[in-house]
């Protein structure tokens, strides 16, 4: 189980990679710096500063350090996806077991996580102002918060987040198939099985390979 999982978060990143070298799509905080430069924006200002109008375009900061590569289509929607399809796969549900109620949560949830007033490492003492409880009933609502972290961060534009979900969708179950198919018995021409391959034909493939890498 454990391997198929890392196969899938190894997968995904390469499909979504194709797609951003494809798309090659500017970032906002370039958008916003560059393109907008001489304007003003509302945005969080930074730690105690709270929402302010007159933000310089050319100052703005995400609140997510956004990464040097191209924004389209998110990788990290793509993750959030590819891991509730696993575990959805796994479970066999969508939906969380029924368990008890959590204080604060209208309902049974399975997982949840409570912050204290005043917790913030970024805003000690002042945020949130009030204590707040994040319940999580099933995987697709995971994915989905998941994936809007990075749209609200600010390292992201609306598109790309649905875009990289819906790209890898479904890697999962393919590569569960595939594992599947390995473990039953039925190999693929393009997998060599070691385990069972005569000596000879290990030594050619080790001679080969020292081969090209002399050259």
């Amino acid at each position: 189980s454990d391997v198929y999982k890392r196969q899938i978060l190894y997968e995904s990143p390469m499909a979504v990679w194709r797609e951003k070298i494809r798309h090659d799509r500017v970032r906002p905080p370039s958008r916003i710096r560059h393109d907008m430069e001489g304007e003003t924006v509302t945005s969080y200002a930074g730690p105690f500063q709270g929402i302010q109008t007159d933000v310089p375009a050319e100052d703005w900061e995400p609140y997510i350090r956004t990464m040097p590569h191209a924004e389209y289509p998110s990788a990290s929607s793509c993750l959030c996806e590819a891991f509730a399809e696993y575990m959805r796969l796994e479970t066999g549900a969508d939906d969380f077991p029924t368990m008890p109620q959590f204080p604060g949560v209208p309902g049974p949830s399975f997982l949840a996580h409570a912050v204290l007033a005043g917790s913030s490492t970024v805003e000690p003492g002042q945020t949130p102002a009030a204590d707040l409880t994040f319940a999580f009933f099933n995987w697709s609502q995971i994915s989905h918060v998941c994936g809007q972290s990075r749209l609200d961060g600010g390292m992201h534009y609306e598109a790309a987040v649905p875009a990289g979900a819906d790209l890898c969708r479904g890697i999962a179950a393919k590569v569960k198939a595939s594992f599947d198919a390995l473990e039953s018995g039925n190999r693929p021409a393009h997998v060599v099985d070691f385990k069972h391959q005569d000596p000879e034909f290990k030594q050619d493939r080790c001679k080969t390979r020292r081969r090209r890498n002399v050259h």
